[in-house]
C-alpha cells in the first residue's frame, strides 16, 4: 500500500512540475536509438522541468511500444544518456507490474534498491 501511495505521489508531483515540451525517441530492446517507431521495442519521452526555472530536471518516461505500458519512469539531472537519476527510478514489466525500484541521491549515485 505504501509503495502505491508513494508511486501515486511521485507521478502527481511530476505531472505538476513538467510541461508538455516533450522529446520522443524510439529504441530497440538493447537501448539503441532508431528512427522507425514501428520497429521499436520502446519509446522514451523526455520532459523538461519548466515550473522551477532555475533547476535542470528532466522526467524520463519509457513505454513498451507494443502495449504502450509504462516501462520506466525517473527524474534526471541530465537530458541525454547516460542519465544522472535523481530521487527514484521505477521499472516495470510489460504487464505493468513493478520490476524494480531504485533510489538515487542528488549526485545520481544509487543509494537503495
Amino acid at each position: 500500500m505504501r509503495l502505491i501511495l508513494l508511486t501515486t505521489f511521485f507521478i502527481t508531483i511530476s505531472a505538476m512540475l513538467f510541461a508538455q515540451s516533450d522529446k520522443t525517441t524510439y529504441h530497440l530492446q538493447d537501448g539503441s536509438e532508431i528512427n522507425n517507431p514501428n520497429e521499436s521495442f520502446f519509446k522514451r519521452i523526455i520532459q523538461k522541468d519548466t515550473l522551477l526555472e532555475k533547476t535542470q530536471l528532466y522526467k524520463i518516461l519509457e513505454y513498451y511500444t507494443a502495449s504502450n505500458q509504462l516501462k520506466s519512469e525517473a527524474l534526471s539531472t541530465t537530458e541525454k544518456p547516460p542519465f544522472s537519476f535523481f530521487f527514484q527510478k521505477n521499472t516495470y514489466f510489460e504487464n505493468g507490474n513493478l520490476k524494480s525500484l531504485e533510489k538515487f541521491n542528488i549526485s545520481g549515485k544509487q543509494i537503495d534498491t
